[in-house]
């Protein structure tokens, strides 16, 4: 009864994994970075030294 909820919460796991690695890849930061050094990351990219909004017109 308990196996299909063992490899259910397993692959979960496993997915939640594989996406956090490919989410890290795409901010260019370390296999070892955790998620908010990959949000600021971005942040970093998306806004100007002052840490406003760039805009392109």
């Amino acid at each position: 009864m308990a196996a299909p909820l063992l490899r259910e919460a397993t692959d979960l796991r496993e997915n939640m994994q594989n996406s956090v690695a490919v989410f890290r890849e795409l901010c260019g930061v370390s296999v070892v970075a955790n998620l908010m050094q990959c949000v600021l990351a971005l942040g970093s990219r998306v806004s100007g030294p002052d840490w406003s909004a760039i805009t392109t017109v």
